[in-house]
């Protein structure tokens, strides 16, 4: 499982004023920037855990989140495809998994390549015959290489360095190239609620929402105040405010739950049933996850990585 770091002094990547430790022990919160980040060990090559099995043989790893997964992916695609950019666009997708967004992008025509550090996950996405490669962005990527578009679906969250990865993105994009990112938002729902309940100790849903459960736990989260003012630091630019997306949906919920296999099945039919009941609420609120599409400026940062 994840471990959870000693609590220390933590700087926010985007001002780099000290954090304020808040709710629990391993969560910290810039009150300047709205972002909040934390104190967990990631191990995305272990092979211990449910969804990183090799025995698993599963061809279908996390199947049951593609329905709501091709419905964001497409949402995202059309959004890329009105502002007619390029009829065909050369894709990296950071943290590819097992491929379905390659399919897709694919589908409709674009040049896609994709990047996955999980062994078993790359593994199944070349399978499929997509270009995988098995490594970490930017060290497993050409240095040589260039696109017009990088997306981060769900992965962004995932990473401990973010400025050193968006100087990265910033060197592989072409001038005026895009960059995605999707994640989950810290303004949403489930996040407020989850806050609320762990702030009068009840952690089970605050532990969850950030994966301490598991080897890939979320690091950040970020609003879409916060985001930007990250990517502003890098030269990106917003070119489509922010755009909501479901996180959670009711089909393949209970296989969802099922993975953190580290919680009481009497806990998960609990929160499977609060879920269900509390579902049609949220949509009167901000959703879990969002993403934007930012531009690439030329500016003296991208002409010095160039030299």
């Amino acid at each position: 499982m994840s471990m959870r770091e000693a609590k220390q002094e933590k700087f926010c990547p985007i001002c780099s004023e000290a954090m304020q430790n808040k709710i629990c022990t391993y969560t910290y919160y810039c009150e300047g920037c709205g972002y909040w980040a934390a104190f967990l060990q990631p191990n995305i090559n272990s092979q211990d855990d449910f969804v990183f099995s090799e025995e698993r043989n599963d061809k279908d790893v996390l199947s049951f989140l593609d329905k709501i997964r091709i419905r964001n992916f497409n949402l995202i695609l059309d959004k890329i495809d009105s502002r007619g950019a390029r009829d065909v666009l050369n894709i990296l997708d950071v943290g590819c998994a097992s491929g379905l967004f390659l399919k897709i992008a694919g589908e409709r025509g674009h040049i896609t390549t994709g990047i996955e550090p999980n062994p078993v996950m790359a593994k199944i996405a070349l399978g499929k015959g997509f270009d995988v490669v098995n490594g970490y962005f930017p060290d497993a990527i050409q240095p040589t290489s260039k696109f017009d578009l990088i997306i981060f679906n769900d992965v962004f969250e995932h990473i401990p360095d973010l400025n050193e990865i968006l100087n990265s993105c910033n060197i592989f994009l072409n001038d005026g190239g895009m960059l995605i990112i999707s994640l989950p938002n810290s303004g949403g729902i489930f996040f407020r609620l989850a806050k609320l309940l762990a702030m009068v100790g009840a952690l089970g849903p605050w532990d969850r929402l950030w994966q301490v459960m598991f080897y890939t736990p979320h690091l950040h989260y970020f609003c879409s105040g916060s985001l930007d003012s990250l990517l502003k630091k890098h030269d990106f630019e917003n070119k489509s405010e922010y755009i909501e997306i479901e996180a959670v949906s009711l089909h393949g919920l209970w296989d969802r739950l099922a993975i953190d296999s580290s919680r009481h099945l009497l806990s998960r039919i609990f929160m499977y049933i609060g879920i269900v009941v509390f579902y049609p609420i949220t949509k009167l609120f901000q959703q879990d996850a969002f993403f934007s599409i930012y531009e690439k400026r030329v500016s003296t940062t991208s002409q010095r990585s160039k030299q």
